[in-house]
């Protein structure tokens, strides 16, 4: 609002700004995406079951929203078994044709980065832009004071 920014929508059919975050759904947008809703929740029981073996039925009766450990999702029919990155990494080399599972590298993700790369890295540069922006439109004492791009790090380091 302070700097005479604004947003306008522009609908180009019936439901085109059903999920607009100007105003709330009216009683029949809500039908309509209560019918989506089930709709999408149909179809996954129903593949699921198709997966799976099951009938539809049966999948609902353990889906409505429930968390399973693996135990219990396994017990249940819902996973094949219940494995851990050891056998992961194995059925991934068995997948692949890899036989010496020495030859696979495993990287971890993000890498770490050091004190140049993280100084260079885009959240840094972002957060310097930002603060520029903020100082220029918010914090400036008078029109003609200079402008002088300061960075802190504000979040707290881990």
């Amino acid at each position: 609002n302070k700097l005479g920014l604004t947003k306008d929508e522009i609908g180009t059919g019936e439901k085109s700004l059903l999920y607009s975050d100007y105003r709330d759904f009216t009683p029949p947008e809500w039908k309509t995406v209560e019918e989506e809703h089930w709709a999408f929740y149909r179809n996954w029981i129903a593949e699921i079951a198709r997966f799976r073996g099951m009938t539809t039925g049966r999948v609902d009766s353990l889906a409505r929203g429930r968390v399973w450990t693996g135990s219990q999702a396994e017990a249940n029919g819902l996973i094949d078994t219940v494995g851990y990155f050891e056998h992961a990494l194995k059925v991934a080399c068995d997948l692949a044709g890899i036989g010496d599972r020495r030859r696979v590298a495993l990287v971890h993700l993000p890498a770490r980065m050091g004190i140049i790369q993280t100084i260079m890295s885009r959240a840094a540069l972002e957060d310097v832009a930002a603060y520029a922006l903020y100082r220029v439109f918010f914090d400036m004492k008078s029109p003609g004071e200079e402008l002088f791009i300061r960075h802190e790090l504000e979040r707290p380091v881990r």
